[in-house]
């Protein structure tokens, strides 16, 4: 649960997130995040989701990477891919009406009658991107979230094209060299490369990877004597040139870390363009998703050939991994504390559907967990979010249920007493009325 308090600011934040959520609760996606309810109560209003694990942060900085075994290969990959074509929905939303149609068809309806909406998310970061579990402990999926900073318009074609922000929100750890001037979708697409960078780092550096990138990125940023910036960019007099780390960190992984392995040298590549300093040679969202279709399709080619095609490479390449995913606790190898524990084996689904065996993990406990992570906001200056639940499944189907009271019944299994007292005293709110 969001909660935001009853001032101007927090008030716009609240509002800007709740008509982004009302519009892609009619666009529904794997990868996103939906919301629940919402309402105000007292002083407050309250934005109702489902319960996560971890925000991805956490979970980089408290899981062990993975080892490359075929299953494990094609996950990453499809989280990968499912995260772009979320930024991919917020970023071009067709008209309900016309969802589903063929090519063909969509090419008969008048130019004037083909409207859609744009939109930007502009604060996309690990914070904001939630850890789902699809089996209790296992099988985790990342979901986009948090939509406070963003915005959807409706656009006509033919006479706009571009949905630009008239105030910069978001992180600026995350922001695009371009932040200063005007905003837009490429914008997005910087932020989603800075995480794919980050989370390559955590599988190939461990959990003290993402965290030592960080910091070799604020060392680097500025002059000595000055205010050091996590960003992965920096300017020279009137030049805009990637911070130092960033480019180590590319080259490390291109020549080293996954020399050899072809789906990771293309998954560097596309960071790359992603993280362009002049944003009109970015990416645009669907056309990284057709990229990492490529990737993941080779990808799943490999391993049917040779299912652990990548574990052998990343292992001749000096690596290693643990051999399992998931996210049941596991302090032992992390910490050297103790010894002789072990993880299960069981079932999950594959990206393809295919029941497969694997996907059990290690993590720190809460009180190994920094302060820092404790205490991350995952929102708009106002919000808080609730904590998560470290035993909980998320029982929730991304699909919209038939029976909406039996639905939200469901979710009850996931709150705590104080939000169960509060969502039982509420009455149900109106539907959506949302303009065609």
């Amino acid at each position: 649960m969001k909660e935001f308090e009853v001032t101007t600011e927090a008030t716009a934040a609240f509002l800007r997130e709740i008509n982004m959520l009302f519009i892609l609760a009619g666009h529904p996606h794997p990868h996103i995040v939906p919301h629940i309810t919402s309402w105000q109560q007292k002083n407050k209003y309250y934005i109702l989701y489902p319960k996560a694990k971890y925000s991805l942060r956490e979970y980089m900085r408290s899981v062990k990477p993975i080892a490359l075994g075929g299953k494990e290969v094609l996950w990453f990959l499809e989280q990968l891919r499912g995260l772009a074509d979320a930024i991919k929905q917020v970023h071009e939303l067709e008209r309900e009406k016309y969802i589903g149609l063929s090519r063909d068809a969509k090419s008969k309806i008048k130019a004037e009658e083909r409207d859609s909406s744009q939109g930007y998310h502009h604060d996309i970061k690990p914070e904001n991107i939630l850890v789902f579990e699809r089996t209790l402990g296992y099988d985790p999926t990342f979901k986009l979230s948090d939509f406070g900073a963003g915005d959807i318009k409706k656009v006509l074609r033919g006479i706009s094209e571009s949905n630009f922000a008239s105030v910069v929100r978001g992180t600026a750890t995350y922001y695009g060299p371009e932040f200063e001037g005007k905003t837009s979708r490429p914008f997005d697409m910087w932020a989603l490369g800075c995480v794919f960078l980050e989370l390559m780092m955590w599988l190939f550096d461990g959990v003290d990877g993402e965290r030592k990138f960080t910091s070799k990125r604020a060392q680097l940023s500025s002059p000595p004597g000055t205010i050091h910036f996590d960003t992965f960019w920096y300017k020279r007099r009137s030049e805009i040139l990637l911070n130092p780390a960033v480019e180590e960190a590319l080259v490390t992984l291109k020549n080293e870390h996954c020399a050899g392995m072809s789906a990771f040298e293309d998954i560097v590549a596309i960071i790359r363009s992603l993280l362009t300093t002049n944003p009109r040679e970015r990416l645009r969202a669907k056309h990284l998703v057709v990229k990492l279709d490529a990737v993941y399709n080779q990808a799943k080619k490999d391993v049917a050939m040779n299912s652990n095609v990548y574990l052998h490479r990343r292992e001749r390449n000096g690596q290693k991994g643990q051999t399992t995913l998931g996210t049941q606790p596991n302090t032992a190898d992390r910490f050297a504390q103790s010894s002789g524990s072990s993880t299960t084996e069981p079932s999950f689904t594959s990206p393809d559907g295919q029941d497969q065996q694997g996907f059990g993990s290690t993590e720190a406990t809460a009180d190994e967990v920094p302060n820092e992570l404790k205490q991350a906001g995952t929102g708009a200056e106002g919000a808080t979010p609730s904590t998560t639940s470290d035993n909980d499944p998320d029982p929730v189907d991304m699909q919209p249920a038939p029976d909406q009271r039996a639905f939200r019944e469901s979710l009850q299994i996931n709150m705590s007493e104080s939000e169960l007292r509060m969502y039982r005293s509420l009455e149900t709110p109106p539907q959506d009325q949302r303009e065609e």
